[in-house]
């Protein structure tokens, strides 16, 4: 199920915590509805399972209370819009991964204002949206990102670091892209040969 578990090595006691519903916070010995984005998902909804991916992603606060930024949106989109479940070869997981990190990178950088965002937030698969590669050999997995000179505005997310497989990643010539750091969780892109930015 979907609780959460703490155990204690000292004492020997398993203590399982779970959103409770009736005071609207962590419980001993619940998992029950949780109120996301107004909408409410019981521990045995299909919806909750994405929701629990989403949340180890970018954090519950990040997806439910901080209203239009693009974990938000993106999440919004996964939630109630998108349905990444007729999967070929990519598990269920990494497809949903995938969509929601290029939702978010889509929000986070003005995506609707981008020279060309052909097949974004669709149901068409991800590898056939513009500026995205991915690998026969991995099962369809994400392996660049070309989005040079494409009118990005706005900052990299940190989602992105969930794309593994990515090899090269391609943002030059996007003079709206404002921040100098580049995001801690793109040390998780073990696969990353070029950046460009």
């Amino acid at each position: 199920n979907n609780r959460m578990v703490y155990q204690s090595e000292v004492e020997n006691a398993t203590v399982h915590f779970g959103y409770s519903s009736s005071i609207g916070m962590l419980e001993e010995g619940k998992c029950d509805q949780v109120p996301i984005q107004g909408a409410l998902y019981a521990s045995d909804d299909h919806k909750r399972l994405l929701l629990n991916e989403l949340v180890r992603i970018s954090g519950l606060m990040t997806i439910n209370e901080r209203l239009m930024s693009p974990q938000f949106l993106a999440a919004k989109w996964v939630m109630t819009e998108d349905d990444p479940s007729h999967t070929s070869g990519t598990s269920y997981i990494q497809r949903l991964r995938q969509r929601y990190a290029l939702a978010v990178l889509y929000y986070s950088t003005t995506g609707n204002s981008w020279t060309n965002e052909d097949f974004y937030l669709t149901g068409k698969h991800e590898c056939s949206w513009y500026g995205i590669t991915c690998s026969n050999e991995y099962s369809d997995v994400v392996t660049e990102i070309n989005l040079g000179g494409n009118n990005l505005m706005g900052t990299l997310c940190d989602e992105l670091g969930e794309l593994s497989m990515l090899e090269i990643l391609n943002f030059n010539n996007n003079q709206g892209l404002v921040g100098s750091t580049i995001p801690i969780k793109f040390s998780d892109m073990w696969s990353l040969r070029e950046l460009h930015l």
